[in-house]
């Protein structure tokens, strides 16, 4: 029978699911041990034991031992911080759904319309001086990879009920209640796509059990409630009821929670990745600490006096003591002489060789590296093949060379950052975006340059000169690549057709209207140019003139007896 437990490991305080009977599970590394950083009492521990929908789900763990693991770890920090970079601190853009022109100049009203809305907002949603939008995503995502779950509070706007900002909510300080035993009835708002291609904001009718979220003042101790996104009904926010009817002046209304989370198989709460490696993480903690008293006690003395059949005077002692403390170190007491005096432990010993005094070195008992090193790496192996990293992005290998530092790169982007990028846009695209009335914009999370510039560019060239690259295909790889929006492509080149073929056409046009004007360039050059450069113009002309349907048969005879008549 599974039975929830709390285990104590060097000054962390966990619960888990254990299958060992009824006991407390207390496992002790060793006899002694730091004191636990843990609280001492969960504040929620109050509201779990309530009955009714209002009553709080327990973690599966302790969101804020959780929490606190990355000041703890000297491996764990370092890999949120790159999930952390690659995934949300690359910055966003707005862009237009899919089959809608990227050009602005072929942009409606509405599309134009919708891109202020959505720029305008993400720019202003978070009105802290020194967060942006996308520096609150990195605080979500952060608390995504420490805790499994991360929290995003969305205010409304008091006349149009629009979203009108965003506040980040620590995820160690939120619970999850349970779901209401009825469902409720809501809209789902949603952007959709009709026959011609035009995208419009479609209601969606879904009935769901929703939950309410609770937040704890860590000055107050007062518990906030929040509502979870899409419910329709009023909620009070000190109290987690459903308000019924006309809401009284005096109460104050819950806002809606955005909740991002891992998936956890047994539980509503998120689980980080990192989980499966807690005691990696806490043995390598235990190990760092080990080495840590080991350097500073210094267990072991540089050196030990011996004396045999002798009894070292206490001036001597004093004497000792005070040169290694005063006068050991500094290169002007190098050639330093230390006196010691001894006297025989009896009287009557007078024999020279059964008293000495010894000096023995102890330097290769010491302890002159740390301890635990292969254990330490493997552990640092384990936790980071939890997040599928490679060793590359965590400044973990040196050696690396060019081909394979790219491959890592662009395995990491196409098999981790990528499709947690999808993700979170997808969130935001179907959650805020349509609730703002956008139907033709997206947001999209900007990505690295992990393509190799010269591949690129030999495949870009060959698509172009075969005719299968136009200037707008082109613009769509290269923003992606680059990350940012291009200037307008000029209103004189057709951006649906291979600059090639627009290149040929212009060339093809001006030797059209050179071949129909050919007998006004003979008479106009003769004056200046000789026989022989006339003819090979023409020559030129006739040639390419042949090439070309929309020339009369005629025209290319004229231009032969033109060419003739130089001749004579």
């Amino acid at each position: 029978m599974a039975e929830e437990t709390t285990t104590g490991i060097e000054g962390f305080n966990l619960k888990v699911t254990a299958f060992q009977g009824t006991e407390t599970i207390r496992k002790a590394l060793s006899d002694k041990r730091e004191s636990s950083n843990a609280l001492p009492e969960d504040p929620f521990s109050s509201l779990y034991t309530k009955t009714g929908s209002l009553a709080a789900i327990e973690p599966p763990y302790d969101l804020y031992a959780l929490a606190t693991m990355p000041e703890n770890s000297s491996q764990l920090g370092p890999i949120i911080d790159a999930m952390d970079v690659n995934i949300e601190k690359l910055g966003y853009r707005v862009v237009p759904r899919e089959g809608l022109p990227s050009e602005e100049s072929a942009w409606d009203s509405t599309m134009k319309r919708d891109r202020s809305v959505l720029r305008n907002f993400f720019m202003n949603a978070v009105l802290e001086s020194t967060e942006t939008f996308t520096s609150m995503r990195s605080l979500v995502r952060n608390d995504l990879e420490t805790t499994g779950n991360g929290y995003v509070e969305v205010l409304e706007n008091l006349i149009s009920k629009k979203p009108a900002g965003l506040v980040h909510l620590p995820a160690w300080t939120m619970r999850l209640t349970k779901e209401d035993e009825g469902f409720t009835d809501c809209i789902v708002k949603r952007a959709t796509q009709d026959d011609n291609g035009a995208w419009k904001i479609e209601d969606f009718p879904y009935s769901k059990r929703f939950r309410r979220y609770i937040q704890q003042s860590s000055t107050t101790g007062k518990f906030v409630y929040f509502k979870e996104w899409n419910d329709p009904r009023n909620v009070d926010r000190d109290t987690g009821e459903v308000i019924v009817g006309e809401v009284p002046p005096e109460k104050k209304l819950a806002h809606a929670v955005i909740h991002f989370k891992l998936y956890c198989t047994r539980s509503p709460y998120g689980m980080p990745r990192w989980i499966g490696c807690l005691m990696p993480i806490i043995g390598n903690r235990s190990a760092e600490t080990i080495n840590y008293i080991t350097f500073r006690n210094n267990n072991v003395p540089a050196m030990m006096m011996l004396a045999t059949n002798v009894n070292v005077t206490d001036a001597s002692t004093t004497r000792i003591r005070e040169f290694i403390e005063q006068q050991i170190s500094g290169k002007a007491n190098y050639a330093q002489i230390l006196l010691v005096e001894a006297e025989p432990m009896t009287e009557g010993m007078r024999d020279p060789g059964t008293m000495k005094l010894e000096i023995k070195e102890l330097t290769q008992s010491q302890h002159t590296d740390a301890m635990f090193k292969n254990y330490m790496e493997y552990n640092d192996n384990k936790i980071r093949r939890a997040f599928r990293l490679p060793p590359i992005l965590l400044g973990d290998s040196t050696d690396y060379t060019r081909a394979v530092a790219d491959t890592s790169k662009r395995i990491s982007e196409e098999q981790i950052f990528l499709p947690a990028r999808d993700l979170n846009d997808t969130i935001w695209n179907q959650t805020v975006v349509p609730a703002l009335g956008v139907a033709s914009m997206l947001l999209r999370s900007n990505t690295p340059n992990v393509t190799d510039n010269y591949e690129l560019t030999q495949l870009l060239a060959t698509a172009e000169r075969s005719g299968g690259l136009s200037p707008f295909i082109a613009r769509i790889i290269v923003e992606d690549v680059l990350g940012k929006s291009l200037p307008p492509i000029p209103d004189d080149i057709d951006a649906n057709s291979p600059f090639t073929m627009t290149m040929l056409k212009t060339k093809l046009d001006a030797d059209i209207a050179i071949a129909e004007a050919g007998g006004k360039i003979v008479s106009d050059t003769t004056k200046s140019v000789s026989t022989d450069d006339i003819k090979k113009q023409l020559e030129l002309v006739i040639a390419l003139a042949k090439g070309n349907e929309k020339v009369p048969v005629e025209l290319v005879d004229t231009l032969v007896s033109l060419v003739e008549s130089v001749e004579e």
